[in-house]
């Protein structure tokens, strides 16, 4: 899938054809190259050149993240596939089904609200962009209809082969909440390119990440004998979004909580 620019991976591709294969492979290109692009009518506000800086401030602090978690494939978002919403604009477009912003992983694509905070803006394009930039895989899957391309891997997060259950949302949602704490206080607070006095921001997704905190503080107590510091644990977990690699977790999980655990974290989420 390295030809894909979005992806790390796809599940189900038809292997005993190759000409089936190459077939969806390619349908995957298109749909990254076609979907996600086109602006919103009625809703999309024109980029400003201050809106590019600031997109391009977050894109490279993020990838710095990235290198230091060894990420192997660095995700580039093109601003075509940026989209800015006015402020509840996001909210408005989905029909209160969500606000702030939302990820396509499929399209490598992302809606923003855009507030008239330059640091909030920055805040919530890294969320977004986090999720763009993670480990993702898409899965091909049997439909009434025939078969169908649909989300599998989004960091965290895990949807079930049929397409109808998602596992680990919390988490993911929780570790990008406390990438965004960090992306503040390294990268935004105290760097020049922002001039706005300080203010309360919205650092996004405080139940997950408040939930996450307290389990990673339970672990850290559990385990001390195994770890340096409790940043030893959030490192596992932030490698996890980023890499895609489940099983360091799994077994911490399971062997401080017993057999099981880890599936049930997954259903019930945090």
């Amino acid at each position: 899938m390295s030809e894909i620019p979005h992806l790390d991976r796809a599940i189900g591709l038809p292997s005993s054809e190759s000409h089936a294969q190459e077939e969806y492979e390619s349908h995957i290109r298109e749909i990254y190259e076609t979907r996600g692009v086109n602006p919103y009518e009625n809703f999309e506000l024109p980029k400003t050149e201050r809106d590019k800086e600031i997109i391009d401030f977050v894109q490279q602090s993020l990838d710095q993240y990235l290198a230091i978690y060894n990420r192997e494939k660095i995700v580039s978002v093109p601003v075509s596939k940026i989209h800015i919403f006015s402020e509840n604009g996001v909210k408005d477009f989905t029909n209160g089904n969500v606000e702030k912003g939302s990820a396509a992983i499929k399209f490598g694509s992302m809606l923003v609200e855009r507030p008239a905070s330059d640091i909030q803006f920055a805040l919530n394009v890294f969320h977004e962009m986090v999720h763009l930039k993670s480990y993702s895989a898409v899965q091909i899957v049997n439909q009434p209809e025939g078969l169908e391309i649909i989300n599998y891997r989004s960091g965290f997060s895990v949807t079930s082969r049929e397409g109808k259950n998602l596992y680990f949302q919390d988490l993911e949602e929780g570790v990008i909440g406390f990438l965004v704490r960090r992306f503040y206080q390294e990268h935004v607070q105290n760097n020049t390119i922002f001039s706005e006095k300080r203010a309360m921001y919205n650092y996004s997704r405080d139940e997950e990440y408040g939930k996450l905190e307290a389990l990673i503080q339970d672990l850290w107590e559990k385990n001390q004998d195994k770890f340096e510091n409790i940043k030893s644990i959030w490192d596992i977990f932030i490698n996890t979004q980023l890499n895609g690699n489940l099983l360091p977790i799994g077994r911490l999980i399971e062997s401080t909580y017993g057999k099981g655990s880890f599936r049930k974290l997954g259903e019930n989420n945090l």
